[in-house]
């Protein structure tokens, strides 16, 4: 793998390229699904009802190889990354998880505009596959987790560090120029952000050159093999979600 570093005054950015020797081809970043494992565990398409609303279908995956690349950067998930020291020396350990090619890197990532909108797996049930929609206003962020599996005092302790001051890091990661991208750690970190009233750091992994890109058609085409394991019909995309 291979880094360069182009920093500005307001945003830190650096460009990884991961070399296809070095590369586990767990995760990988299309510009309308999440494969993982070859398998598309989340993709999203237009509901052509004559609006920017897209459907979006997410299902389940093992963590555990990426928990254990995240336990290698755990000081800077924790923590954040300090100014000293370089963005591509704090995930050099979770890049070999995802597929060959360029990546941007960027903290704290706060969009355009700022801010951003995270859009839950709301299923009770937790159920998967889980049908959903959106609208894509802004930096979306895409839970990869259902709410239900969460874990209340996990979420109490990310808030005791908050509000001692800490400023653990969420992840996130996506292709550069598609307004939404997928948590890949950071869910309880997050929603103990929300129940503080503070915006998050967010580290953005973005995929600037795509290996057989995947079309709209294609990711729907995708979701409807997810489908066929059940799941329950969309909802309405709603503007105020």
């Amino acid at each position: 793998m291979t880094g360069s570093t182009d920093e500005s005054a307001d945003m830190r950015t650096e460009e990884a390229l991961v070399g296809v020797d070095e590369s586990l081809e767990v995760l990988e970043l299309r510009p309308t699904s999440l494969r993982f494992k070859g398998t598309t565990v989340a993709a999203s398409w237009c509901d052509n009802m004559g609006s920017i609303g897209q459907y979006l279908l997410r299902a389940g995956f093992s963590r555990d190889k990426l928990q254990q690349k995240l336990e290698k950067i755990r000081f800077f998930v924790e923590h954040g990354v300090p100014e000293h020291v370089g963005l591509w020396d704090a995930v050099e350990d979770l890049l070999p998880l995802f597929a060959p090619g360029t990546y941007l890197l960027r903290y704290p990532y706060e969009g355009e505009g700022g801010g951003f909108d995270l859009i839950e797996w709301e299923s009770s049930a937790g159920e998967t596959p889980y049908r959903d929609s959106f609208y894509p206003y802004g930096v979306i962020v895409l839970a990869t987790r259902p709410s239900a599996q969460l874990d209340p005092e996990r979420i109490e302790h990310w808030r005791e560090k908050i509000r001692r001051g800490g400023r653990p890091m969420a992840i996130i990661a996506g292709v550069e120029g598609v307004s939404y991208r997928f948590l890949i750690d950071g869910h309880h970190k997050l929603k103990a952000y929300q129940a503080e009233d503070l915006p998050p750091p967010l580290f953005a992994i973005d995929a600037r050159e795509i290996r057989d890109p995947l079309s709209f058609r294609g990711a729907r085409g995708r979701a409807r093999g997810l489908l066929r394991a059940g799941a329950p019909a969309p909802k309405a995309a709603s503007a105020g979600k």
